[in-house]
């Protein structure tokens, strides 16, 4: 649709401020997608600098599993050989990559990690290992239709 805005009726639209395209910011870290893809096809394990959203550095071995987009942004699935937690296999979001190279430890296959499950009840992108899904009830009191279609 974006291409189509530069020219014919719908760039006609625009100019009269009917038409609002949005535009998503560009998020860092999708030069890694291909090497992230390479080391999940031949099983390998990545050395990874990441800077975490309290703005941590670390040094990350991972087995990367699995790459999701959501909101414009890359997350991938990954074990972690340094992970301190009993549950080692979790989500990093691609844009705080800083750096990546091959790493000489094994691949680990988490028997617990299944892809089709791992986001199952997440609303996002984010989880908890530890906790079982809850069943929210909410009660509205007007203006259900508008609700319903948001």
């Amino acid at each position: 649709m974006e291409d189509s805005i530069s020219s014919g009726p719908i760039q006609e639209l625009n100019k009269l401020n009917l038409v609002q395209i949005g535009n998503g910011p560009i998020f860092k870290g999708t030069d890694f997608i291909p090497e992230l893809v390479n080391a999940i096809i031949e099983k390998e394990s990545l050395e990874i600098k990441y800077t975490s959203l309290r703005k941590r550095s670390s040094t990350k071995i991972i087995c990367p599993y699995l790459l999701k987009q959501y909101n414009g942004r890359w997350f991938m699935v990954a074990y972690d050989h340094l992970c301190e937690r009993p549950n080692k296999t979790n989500n990093y979001a691609l844009e705080s990559i800083r750096e990546m190279k091959k790493s000489e430890k094994p691949y680990i296959i988490d028997p617990d990690f299944k892809p089709d499950d791992f986001f199952k009840y997440c609303l996002g992108i984010w989880h908890f290992h530890d906790k079982e899904p809850e069943t929210i009830v909410l009660e509205f009191t007007g203006n259900i239709d508008e609700i319903i279609t948001s």
